[in-house]
């Protein structure tokens, strides 16, 4: 299933992936890809969000520590995807009013099986 490498810590453990059962097509609708439209204020589009941008990094580093049980594997180390599986994407949903200096909700989803996967602080 997966191998592990050093990371750039002492203490951190890269998971790499053997194998994936990733859809290179199973991606958001390409009308949400367009990016930014803002009639009345109002936006919903989605962007990709590359795997070493803050958000990607943080939920491999989550979803690393919560495999690391499940693969038996030190308590004492940090682990961290390093990367997605293969035909895997991360994209944030903007979505909502997008006033002068705010910005509109948005959420995590990862792409690539049949069905996207939304990330929630809650579940890891």
């Amino acid at each position: 299933m997966s191998h592990l490498e050093r990371g750039d810590e002492p203490n951190d453990q890269l998971i790499h992936f053997r194998r994936s059962d990733g859809d290179p097509t199973a991606r958001p609708p390409a009308d949400k890809l367009n990016g930014p439209s803002n009639p009345g204020g109002f936006v919903d589009y989605m962007k990709k969000v590359g795997v070493n941008e803050a958000p990607a990094k943080l939920w491999r580093q989550k979803l690393g520590n919560a495999l690391r049980k499940d693969l038996g594997l030190s308590m004492n180390k940090q682990y961290y995807l390093a990367g997605w599986p293969r035909d895997y994407e991360l994209f944030v949903h903007y979505k909502g009013e997008s006033k002068a200096g705010t910005l509109p909700r948005n959420d995590l989803y990862l792409y690539g099986w049949f069905s996207r996967i939304i990330l929630e602080v809650t579940k890891y």
